[in-house]
């Protein structure tokens, strides 16, 4: 079967049946695209972009030329409708205002009005078997799991409930601002959208761990659970990628991020005791020693882009008394969460003694929708996941909840296919 896209279509319903007839504009809206078909994009699209070119695209109404070009503008008005896996298992995802995906194995076809001698989009169909991410436009890091809920009314008029959450935009720009999220988050790294609602809802997928084949140059990621073991002319050297590919002397962004997970009990316990904000101090603490000359061991969650360091987040560091500090327990040990893919995670303190069943409750919020999910952690193991997907609606908000461990867990989350 060809999967390839086809171009644009309405559909009118006819009793049982939809028909589907070619669009081809329609009065003052115009299509940008290679003979009604969508086309290559000639670069990777970010988030704030004000333009983009569809590679060898014209611009057609009732199937005649208008203009020879692709190139269109685009502003906080452009809607996005990004599609993945083409064919019979198809995703998508609409966006208002600016989006961001890399260049490679993308297409996309426009429909736009005329202004002046410009074609401006009104829509923009963004085409991709997996999208990947195309920057750090749309990258962000949760440092702490929000307890903290906040009242909100969306669209529909109806009262939900989201978690004020502190993130770190990992763009360059050096912001980090406590936002309403769609459901808690444990700390990460995660993609953003802004729904209708001004609601951020965080996925992990698009967000890329950094993958090296050999020394870093100017690659984008992050790496977890690293340790940053020099700090030199404004420059960083972390453990080796997969204990193999060299990480050193990249630099600091201009606004790089830096932070601290250690709290004041934690800081007081440490061989160096100020909480580190700024490159200085990050200096100072990886070149602190012990009474007995062992370096010191400061572990960070990193992320880089492009060449640079733009945010490093200190996780735990030496004792004093020259053990390793584990670092300070995350929010909820014990926890439960439904990303926006369907998938639910069961997360216990310790491994499990024997297999445990747990039983998830899942309901769809303001609807009639209930079921339970039984979810097996395995002997050894102090996790295990669920994918339920295929029984959920697709833009509708999901609540799961359970004991865990002893404890009351829940999280909530906008399923989207």
């Amino acid at each position: 079967m060809d999967t390839r896209p086809a171009g644009l279509y309405t559909f009118d319903k006819d009793g049982g049946k939809y028909i589907a007839e070619k669009y081809d504009g329609d009065g003052s809206y115009y299509i940008v695209s290679n003979n009604n078909k969508a086309t290559a994009i000639s670069d990777k699209l970010n988030k704030d972009d004000n333009k983009m070119t569809l590679d060898g695209a014209k611009v057609t109404l009732d199937g005649k030329e208008k203009a020879n070009t692709g190139k269109i503008y685009l502003n906080d008005k452009t809607n996005y409708v990004k599609v993945e896996d083409n064919g019979d298992d198809i995703d998508v995802k609409f966006v208002t205002g600016g989006t961001s995906v890399a260049q490679a194995g993308t297409t996309a076809i426009a429909i736009a009005t005329k202004s002046g001698s410009n074609y401006v989009a009104s829509y923009v169909v963004l085409i991709n078997q997996e999208f990947s991410n195309a920057g750090s436009e749309d990258v962000v890091y949760v440092p702490e799991k929000s307890t903290t809920t906040v009242s909100y009314t969306n669209s529909d008029g109806d009262k939900k409930t989201g978690y004020a959450t502190e993130l770190y935009f990992l763009d360059g720009s050096g912001k980090t601002e406590t936002v309403t999220v769609v459901g808690q988050k444990d700390p990460g790294f995660y993609t953003y959208e802004i729904n209708d609602d001004e609601v951020y809802e965080l996925d992990t997928r698009g967000v890329d761990k950094l993958s090296l084949k050999a020394a870093y140059d100017d690659e984008t990621g992050y790496v977890k659970g690293t340790h940053v073991t020099g700090v030199y002319n404004n420059s960083m050297t972390i453990d080796a990628v997969d204990g193999k590919y060299k990480v050193e002397d990249v630099d600091f962004a201009d606004k790089v991020i830096i932070a601290d997970d250690r709290d004041q009990d934690d800081r007081d316990n440490d061989l160096y005791t100020s909480e580190i904000t700024s490159a200085s101090q990050l200096k100072s603490a990886v070149e602190k020693k012990t009474s007995k000359g062992a370096a010191n061991s400061v572990e960070a969650d990193v992320y880089f882009d492009d060449g640079k360091v733009i945010m490093v987040y200190v996780k735990s560091m030496t004792d004093a008394d020259g053990t390793q500090d584990p670092g300070k327990p995350e929010v909820g040990t014990n926890s439960l969460t439904l990303d926006n893919n369907g998938t639910i995670t069961v997360t216990l303190k310790e491994a499990a003694k024997s297999d445990t069943k747990i039983d998830v409750t899942v309901k769809q919020l303001n609807g009639n929708f209930s079921m339970v999910e039984a979810i097996t952690v395995k002997q050894g193991d102090s996790s295990a996941t669920a994918n339920i997907s295929k029984v959920l609606e697709d833009g509708k908000t999901y609540e799961v909840s359970a004991t865990v461990g002893g404890e009351s867990c829940k999280d909530t989350a906008v399923y989207r296919k």
